[in-house]
């Protein structure tokens, strides 16, 4: 069964990446979308959650997954273009327990652990089970 699943994005201003943004999310669409203003000026219209001051990424952020009530949550940045028609299905069609999903697997040195070169994830696009990024 494919879950569902609701897209949390911190914004702070940047009202010019709103028109790809939100072509980019109504092609899926999420089931619930989750937009962080932190701290706009002016205070974003279409934010779910509104901070007065900027709390910095991580905070809005975690404020996005604590107000999500679907199965799955994908961190999106806010400055996407959509390149691919289906993208958001082809991430819900990979979810499931104990698996996070990116946009590109990556190998460089961003992801060196005590030297030691090791893949990651691109941290713009980032889909996990709500449960498992909750724990």
């Amino acid at each position: 069964m494919t879950p569902t699943t609701a897209i949390v994005t911190p914004w702070v201003d940047h009202p010019e990446l709103v028109e790809d943004y939100m072509a980019a999310v109504a092609d899926g669409p999420p089931d619930e979308l989750l937009v962080i203003d932190n701290g706009s000026t002016p205070p974003l219209d279409f934010a779910a959650v509104r901070f007065e001051e900027n709390r910095g990424f991580t905070a809005a952020s975690n404020a996005g997954l604590a107000a999500a009530r679907t199965d799955a949550v994908l961190f999106l940045n806010n400055d996407v273009v959509m390149t691919r028609p289906g993208w958001l299905d082809m991430i819900r069609d990979a979810l499931e327990p104990g698996v996070l999903i990116g946009a590109r697997l990556r190998y460089d040195r961003h992801g060196d652990v005590d030297g030691q070169p090791l893949p990651y994830l691109d941290g713009w696009c980032l889909a996990g089970m709500t449960a498992d990024l909750r724990e």
